[in-house]
């Protein structure tokens, strides 16, 4: 990758978006629309989930989400990636989640970060019957703090829809060379 080629991943999250926000009404969706540049505007009508998008423009429109779906909320990047995994794992993936276990979601966890983002290496250390895990992305210092605590909250969402309870996930953010991601939770 050249230094002035920008950072693409899958625009499925913006898609999530759009469906919560239709959901909520077209005053709701108008209003949300109001709060973004021209650009972003045409951006987020247009865009499909298999869309690369750079990731800055994902970033940016995340973060906006994450104000107005949950104003008033630190956490809104978190609970916004948690309610995004639910709804992927319990739509999209509805068929390999039924039988899903968290060995299985571990497993998959690289195959799927290869799938949806151009940059990055990912691994997980875990152990079958363990009730905790890391796992790290490596090579990708520029993945922007907000998609991160956004990541933190679809963990989250993904442990609990396998089945797991008292799902607590903390980002370690101490290299940016090796983003770590530490979970616990109960079976």
């Amino acid at each position: 990758m050249h230094k002035d080629e920008p950072i693409l991943s899958r625009a499925i999250g913006v898609v999530y978006i759009r469906k919560v926000l239709q959901g909520r009404g077209q005053d709701i969706e108008q209003e949300w629309l109001e709060t973004l540049t021209a650009e972003e505007k045409k951006y987020y009508q247009a865009v499909i989930a298999d869309d690369w998008s750079p990731i800055q423009v994902l970033d940016v429109l995340y973060q906006k989400a994450a104000a107005f779906l949950y104003p008033g909320n630190a956490d809104g990047l978190w609970e916004l990636g948690r309610a995004m995994a639910e709804y992927h794992l319990s739509g999209i993936y509805k068929i390999f989640v039924s039988l899903a276990t968290t060995a299985f979601l571990v497993r998959q966890t690289p195959k799927l970060w290869r799938c949806y983002h151009r940059l990055g290496r990912v691994g997980v250390d875990w152990k079958a019957g363990e009730q905790y895990g890391k796992m790290t992305v490596e090579d990708y210092p520029e993945l922007p703090e907000a998609f991160r605590s956004l990541l933190t909250g679809y963990i989250t969402g993904a442990l609990h829809v396998v089945g797991n309870r008292e799902v607590a996930v903390m980002h370690a953010a101490d290299d940016p060379h090796a983003w770590k991601w530490l979970a616990t939770w109960k079976q």
